[in-house]
């Protein structure tokens, strides 16, 4: 079982900085440019949610396991999904799967028709998990080598 958790300040501090550092390490391997210029091109990780930023933390059982992160787009009624992370050693234990099971079901419940994310091409892991989920390709970002997937609500 998986719980969803709304960040505190200090906890959405510390994961908004990994996040926004993991993806630009991530986004220099694939595309080549250097983590410099991505910093200069993109700024500093977020530090204040608007009020359709949900950053959640996920606790299987009484444990922090990873995190979330949900904006809604009103104006698109759509919901993306910014990070999505589950830490190493609880990963490949079905709590990716509740974690987005449970995401998908928060968002029926506001006013939005679709969620979309993005995922890396090597990533064949997440990839399959999305698709077994209903999220189908959409787009395909040559340079950030980045697939932008979506699913109906």
């Amino acid at each position: 079982m998986i719980r969803l958790e709304p960040m505190t300040a200090d906890q959405l501090n510390h994961y908004s900085k990994f996040s926004f550092e993991k993806f630009l390490n991530d986004t220099a391997k694939l595309s080549g440019q250097s983590i410099e210029d991505l910093r200069a091109k993109f700024g500093d990780p977020p530090n204040r949610p608007s009020e359709n930023d949900l950053w959640y933390v996920i606790h299987s059982e009484d444990s922090p396991v990873g995190f979330i992160w949900i904006q809604i787009q009103p104006k698109k009624q759509e919901a993306f999904i910014y990070d999505f992370f589950i830490e190493a050693e609880f990963r490949s234990k079905g709590l990716g799967r509740k974690t987005l099971v449970s995401g998908i079901e928060l968002m029926k419940q506001r006013p939005v028709d679709k969620m979309r994310l993005c995922v890396y091409h090597d990533n064949a892991i997440a990839r399959k998990l999305y698709a077994s989920l209903g999220f189908r390709e959409t787009d395909f970002n040559p340079e950030r080598r980045q697939y932008t997937l979506e699913l109906p609500l």
